[in-house]
């Protein structure tokens, strides 16, 4: 076969590729579509307060359909969504880690503030389980929703039960565990035993500088993410941080996550990635890297805010 014929070959293999490869995307993206449109439709009919829900063998078919992991968490967040307004309580408290009894989480609060490194200063109550800016709309939500028929909230919470079951079932296929509510846990520990203080701290300092966006529902997403806190990540953080050269700048959120004792393996770069996004996507644990291949004064300016924060 002549040199010719062999370079037309690679160019055809290289074009079939390609095709295969933005066939595949478009399918993903149809099915995402769908399942958009299905979670559209199922919050509609609970915010309406009528029975229109789409079938649940809908949901089933699309869901077993997906192929990529990021996409189930999207999808799960989605529902999620739909599942707090079929358990308004949730509108205003913010959902735990784990279900846990009142008895429980009055336990995990007085641990708060005792022991041997006891958080005297932390209000547990309005930063692990009430939530801010409820608005009018939320309130006369809650109102109508406790008014309706009992049959029928007990047919949104049997419809949202099944629902459950079928994504937990696809989860599984994933290796992955769906928690109460379409919550998917994304727990850091640190080997410095961080307080709840010290890490409201430390986000307060990060997004004072513009990082993070500096609101309460960030707080509490950054909060969320450690082991010291009740609250489940109920929502993605963007990180904000631009290098020098006008992409964002990754090994910043190393250094944040690294001196604040999180070890930096393989796992919780996968939990963090997650969980922040960059105004350019998604975030691969590969870009979270040590610094030690990317040092420069900004990064040591920057740990030592971090490390301030943890003292003060």
């Amino acid at each position: 076969m002549g040199e010719n014929n062999l370079e037309r070959l690679k160019i055809i293999e290289k074009g079939m590729h390609e095709l295969e490869f933005r066939v595949s995307n478009l399918w993903s993206a149809q099915i995402i579509y769908r399942l958009e449109d299905l979670c559209t439709m199922l919050k509609s009919a609970i915010l309406d307060f009528n029975l229109k829900l789409p079938p649940l063998v809908s949901f089933e078919r699309y869901l077993r359909k997906l192929t990529n992991i990021d996409d189930v968490f999207y999808v799960m967040e989605m529902l999620h969504q739909c599942w707090v307004y079929v358990h308004p309580t949730h509108l205003f408290d913010r959902l735990p880690k784990d279900l846990m009894s009142q008895s429980e989480m009055l336990n995990r609060a007085f641990n708060r503030y005792r022991g041997k490194n006891p958080d005297r200063n932390y209000d547990f109550i309005n930063q692990e389980v009430n939530r801010g800016n409820i608005s009018e709309l939320t309130l006369l939500f809650y109102k109508a929703y406790n008014n309706m028929e009992p049959r029928q909230q007990a047919a949104y919470e049997s419809y949202m039960k099944g629902l459950e079951e079928i994504s937990r079932s696809v989860c599984k296929s994933f290796d992955m565990e769906l928690g109460s509510g379409f919550t998917i846990c994304y727990v850091l520990t640190s080997k410095l035993e961080l307080t709840p203080t010290q890490i409201d701290n430390v986000f307060a300092a990060v997004a004072k500088i513009g990082k993070m966006n500096n609101n309460e529902e960030t707080a509490a997403a950054f909060r969320s993410l450690f082991s010291q806190t009740i609250s489940a990540v109920e929502q993605k953080i963007q990180w904000l941080d631009v290098a020098k050269s006008h992409k964002p700048n990754y090994a910043s959120l190393y250094v944040l996550f690294k001196t604040m004792g999180v070890e930096m393996n393989r796992f919780h770069r996968t939990i963090i990635c997650r969980v922040f996004t960059s105004p350019k996507g998604a975030i691969d644990p590969d870009q979270l890297k040590s610094r030690e291949t990317n040092s420069s004064d900004a990064l040591d300016d920057f740990e030592k805010l971090v490390r301030n924060a943890l003292t003060i």
